[in-house]
């Protein structure tokens, strides 16, 4: 399956997602839900002879253990049975299959917060304990952390784990393998890796209104670039409210977050790490790291830029995170697509995706950020007890992910829901095309990747001095986890 295909595939689970909440999942009262064996006739002939040179074992009834960090705006759960629902039907067949071909129970036990899965994980793991045989959670502040502790086991030592296929996120598997060993990696098997790019929102019916350029057109001419969406919002502020300072009663060029940060660092093309002979190196404070840096920190600066995070979530305020965008009071909107897939579909006015900018026209392709505090980590705590067994399920989850899950759900639900016209359709390509985990956005060395993405959406000055000061202990913190 080529990369586009698999794009519009993501794009219709992403459409997917707007009308199914059933992405929660039920929960018994030891908060696990379980998942038992029955007939299921969703997988095709072709699927199903791939799935025969996987390895089978036989669990002999026993339960397959998966911890899992779920949300209902990050849902990475089925319902534990079918509703009818197309993604939760998709899933829990892709399950019963699995668990028919290895005679086993899938127990999911769900944790709201990626914090209470680290510290009850942690502590079974420190303690020697059998604690499951998967962990599903954050790159940040989850997969980082259990690998820099010792606490994961090494997928490549295991034979059934294809990781170089497309059903296995590829950026990822190249940014976190050091040496010959690699500790987590990612993909459609975890859901909320649908929700885990970058997008970059535009009100369309403002752009009409103000005359500007046809955006799409800019993107596929390779003309979107960081100065071009700059020329575009520049002349966009004004004091709404007259208070006299740009506040939430105004209307701006762009809203943003904190993270949108490393998604326009990683829009430019750009990598906090570099793989090396010896292992990797930061890249931070390079030249051209430098020099993208200080121009996006200086377009995030001016008046018609707004960083939501800096109103807060009240009763006044409610959702601020969309309030300025869906109020149509700002042109663009640097998000998560998770954004678009929750709070837009009801706008009364038009709007469209696109991927992010690139930092000039001698870039050649469109990179998206992968949220590293989503829960798409997928990992084997190292007390597992059958590692070789779980690798292989592992596979056939991931393969029926990608090979029947995702195209269901791309036939049933792809027209019409988060994209609002065919260019949007196009663009969502562009975004899953090139999906990128950075290795400092993983692992956060020294808190070197929070600076500079607070340097680079203008919420901070004097980078270069600031990274000088933390230079040295990122650098040693990057060796620690090589060794």
């Amino acid at each position: 399956m080529s990369y586009r295909k698999y794009a519009k595939i993501m794009s219709g689970l992403l459409a997917l997602l707007l009308l199914s909440a059933s992405c929660q999942s039920s929960v018994d009262d030891g908060g696990q839900v379980t998942s038992s064996v029955s007939d299921s006739d969703a997988i095709t002939e072709e699927t199903t002879s791939y799935l025969e040179t996987i390895p089978v074992y036989d669990f002999g009834g026993a339960d397959f253990r998966l911890l899992v960090n779920s949300q209902s705006d990050r849902p990475n759960l089925h319902a534990g049975e079918l509703n009818g629902e197309v993604i939760n039907d998709a899933m829990y067949n892709r399950d019963q299959t699995v668990a028919e071909m290895y005679n086993l129970n899938f127990v999911y036990t769900a944790y709201d917060t990626r914090g209470d899965l680290y510290s009850d994980v942690s502590r079974l793991i420190t303690a020697g304990e059998d604690c499951g045989e998967v962990i599903i959670t954050s790159l940040t502040d989850g997969i980082g952390d259990f690998a820099l502790n010792g606490m994961l086991s090494d997928l490549n030592a295991y034979d059934a784990l294809s990781l170089e296929s497309e059903w296995w996120c590829q950026s990822m598997n190249e940014t976190m393998t050091t040496g010959d060993k690699i500790y987590a990696t990612t993909g459609p098997m975890a859901l909320c890796y649908a929700y885990s790019p970058y997008a970059f929102f535009v009100n369309l019916t403002m752009a009409d209104e103000w005359g500007l350029e046809d955006v799409y057109s800019l993107v596929e001419s390779g003309d979107w670039t960081i100065d071009k969406m700059n020329e575009l919002m520049k002349n966009s502020y004004s004091d709404s409210d007259g208070d006299g300072v740009p506040s939430v009663g105004d209307s701006f060029g762009l809203t943003t977050t904190h993270e949108a940060g490393k998604a326009f660092y990683i829009g430019c093309g750009m990598s906090m790490a570099e793989k090396t002979s010896d292992g990797a190196e930061l890249l931070i404070d390079s030249p051209m790291s430098i020099e993208v840096l200080d121009k996006l920190h200086g377009i995030m600066t001016n008046e018609y830029v707004f960083c939501t995070e800096n109103i807060g979530n009240s009763a006044n305020t409610g959702d601020y995170k969309t309030l300025l965008f869906t109020n149509s009071q700002t042109l663009f909107c640097a998000a998560p697509i998770q954004w678009g897939v929750l709070n837009f579909r009801d706008m009364n006015d038009d709007y469209g995706i696109l991927p992010y900018p690139k930092y000039d026209t001698n870039q050649t392709e469109y990179y998206s950020h992968i949220n590293p505090f989503f829960p798409v980590g997928i990992a084997i705590p190292v007390t597992n007890q059958k590692p070789d067994e779980t690798a292989a399920v592992m596979e056939a989850l991931a393969y029926i992910s990608n090979s029947e899950m995702l195209p269901k759900i791309n036939e049933v639900v792809l027209k019409e829901k988060i994209a609002r016209d065919e260019k949007s359709k196009e663009m969502l390509d562009l975004l899953y095309e090139n999906m990128v985990v950075d290795l400092n956005c993983v692992y956060d060395f020294a808190g070197s990747a929070t600076k500079l993405r607070l340097y680079a959406i203008g919420q901070s000055d004097n980078f270069s001095s600031e990274y000088a000061s933390i230079k040295e202990k990122a650098e040693s913190e990057l060796a620690q986890m090589l060794d």
